[in-house]
């Protein structure tokens, strides 16, 4: 399997290291693959996260927050003083057709539907204020007819 982490060189003192990665083997099993689904604007305490909800995602081992930086559009943490609602903001879909999930999506009474269950469920997650989809960008290159 492979997550969503921080190098092992991570280091408050060198802000260049504050990046995420995406990695497998052991970092699955690390302290510093574990994050937290955060709703921003929860309806009720306790209430069940569903598509369309807006959220940060902190990272439990640092507490800081996951971000898109605006100039690079590249994915990093941010202190909770500079996590701001247009760097951290995050959405999840059921798919990458906004448009077709906005017309499908009710306003639920209570605590909502438990739409999205652990190991059933697959979504997307958006950042709000860039439009980008998250996911991993790799820095191989590859030649045609190579490989």
């Amino acid at each position: 399997d492979e997550c969503l982490t921080i190098p092992e060189s991570w280091d408050e003192r060198h802000p260049q290291h504050n990046m995420v990665i995406y990695e497998g083997g052991g970092a699955v099993s690390q302290a510093r693959s574990l994050w937290r689904i955060e709703p921003i604007r929860a309806k009720w305490h306790g209430a069940l996260v569903g598509f369309d909800q807006v959220f940060r995602i902190r990272h439990i081992t640092t507490g800081r927050y996951l971000g898109v930086h605006e100039q690079y559009k590249t994915v990093q943490l941010y202190h909770k003083d500079k996590a701001t609602y247009n760097l951290t903001a995050f959405i999840m879909c059921q798919n990458k057709d906004i448009k077709k999930q906005l017309l499908d999506e009710k306003e639920e009474e209570g605590m909502g539907v438990a739409t999205i269950r652990y190991g059933e469920t697959v979504a997307f997650i958006l950042h709000l204020e860039s439009q980008l989809w998250l996911s991993y960008q790799t820095s191989e290159i590859t030649k045609k007819g190579v490989g």
